[in-house]
C-alpha cells in the first residue's frame, strides 16, 4: 500500500510518470468555501444603535480550515492512501462519486412510487464515503445519522427528495439491492449529489471513482502552502 502511494506522490520508482498526474490534481486545489460555510456558524450581525451613526469597525475574514482537492476525471489511483500518510493533515476524507442505476422506489409505507419500463433504469448521481471520516465535515447535529450508512442506509439530497417525492423511510431499489433512506440533507452536505452512501455499499452500486478530497490541515496554511504540503508526500523511510 505504501509503495502504491509513493508512485503517485513521486517518492519512489516511477515518480516521473506520476508527477504530471498529481500536479494536475493539485492544480484543482480550491478553497472549499461552500463546505466551510455549511459547517461554520452564521456570522453575527451588528445592529445600529439608535441616535448614533454607523461605526466603521475593522474586521478580519475568518481563515478557512477546510479545503477541496480535485481534478477533472477523478483523483489519481492511490491518492487516498497517500493523503492519509501526510503528517501535516489533521483530517481528510476522499469522496467517491458516480452514476448508479435506479430501478425503482417505494414510499415509507411500502407503496410503489416509481419504476421505469422493463429493461430501463434511471441514472442517479451517488456519492460514497467512509462515515467516520466524513463526520468531521458535517454539522455536529447530523453526525449521528452517518452511523446508519454503515448499516446500508442512504441519505438523499433535498433536491432529489423533492424531485422523487421521497423522504426518510422510503426505499431505493438498484436491481436486487435495496437502500433505505435514513435522512434528507441539504444538497451542500451531500456534495450536490443525489444520494450519499458508505464506500462499501457504493462499490456494490458501481460507485468506484475517487472524485475529490476534503482536507483540514494542521495550522492555517494558505492554499499555496497546502498544495506544497500535498505535493511533498509522506516522508521517506
Amino acid at each position: 500500500m505504501r509503495a502504491a502511494a509513493r508512485s503517485v506522490i513521486g517518492a519512489g520508482p516511477g515518480a516521473p510518470r506520476a508527477l504530471p498526474i498529481l500536479a494536475s490534481a493539485l492544480a484543482g486545489l480550491l478553497l472549499g468555501a461552500g463546505v466551510t460555510m455549511a459547517i461554520a456558524p452564521a456570522p453575527l450581525e451588528r445592529e445600529p444603535v439608535p441616535g448614533r451613526g454607523l461605526t466603521n469597525v475593522a474586521t478580519t475574514p475568518a481563515a478557512p480550515d477546510t479545503f477541496l482537492a480535485w481534478t477533472p476525471g477523478g483523483l489519481p489511483d492511490g491518492f487516498r492512501h497517500a493523503l492519509a500518510e501526510l503528517p501535516g493533515i489533521r483530517r481528510a476524507v476522499v469522496v467517491r462519486s458516480d452514476v448508479a442505476w435506479l430501478t425503482g422506489s417505494r414510499s415509507e409505507t411500502g407503496e410503489l412510487v416509481d419504476r421505469p419500463p422493463a429493461g430501463f433504469a434511471y441514472p442517479l448521481e451517488v456519492a460514497s464515503v467512509k462515515p467516520g471520516e466524513y463526520a468531521c465535515f458535517v454539522p455536529p447535529a447530523d453526525r449521528g445519522t452517518l452511523t446508519l450508512l454503515a448499516e446500508g442506509g442512504g441519505i438523499l439530497g433535498a433536491s432529489s427528495a423533492r424531485l422523487r417525492g421521497l423522504g426518510p423511510g422510503a426505499v431505493l431499489e438498484f436491481g436486487a439491492t435495496r437502500v433505505p433512506v435514513v435522512a434528507v440533507w441539504p444538497d451542500e452536505l451531500v456534495g450536490a449529489n443525489e444520494l450519499l452512501v458508505s464506500r462499501d455499499l457504493g462499490w456494490s452500486l458501481g460507485v468506484r471513482r475517487d472524485r475529490y478530497a476534503l482536507v483540514q490541515p494542521r495550522g492555517v496554511p494558505s492554499v499555496r502552502e497546502l498544495a506544497r504540503l500535498l505535493f511533498a508526500g509522506p516522508p521517506r523511510d
